[in-house]
């Protein structure tokens, strides 16, 4: 029971990290980016860890989160690649 009061403790933190990037962003007329936001979603990371050292619980959850992170981004870089060569294909048979 404790895991999962600590996951939603730590998942609301970073919501709530998340929706503050994106209202002071449009505060001041301005977009969010992915980089600046997961810069922040990282260091708030890094400081649970460092908050909860020796905490399995934080280190567990902390460490789910920035392994599903990772995943995405790869994600995200994998598809980039390839619809930048099904863009390059598409041009070649025009």
């Amino acid at each position: 029971m404790s895991e999962n009061v600590t996951s939603s403790k730590i998942m609301n933190d970073v919501d709530e990290l998340v929706q503050n990037c994106i209202d002071t962003a449009k505060e001041q007329n301005n977009i969010p980016t992915r980089d600046e936001t997961i810069e922040k979603v990282t260091d708030r990371l890094e400081q649970l860890l460092e908050a909860g050292y020796g905490n399995k619980e934080i280190t567990c959850v902390v460490s789910g989160i920035a392994v599903g992170i990772a995943i995405v981004l790869q994600i995200e870089e994998t598809l980039k690649k390839n619809e930048y060569v099904n863009m390059k294909s598409v041009t070649r048979n025009d």
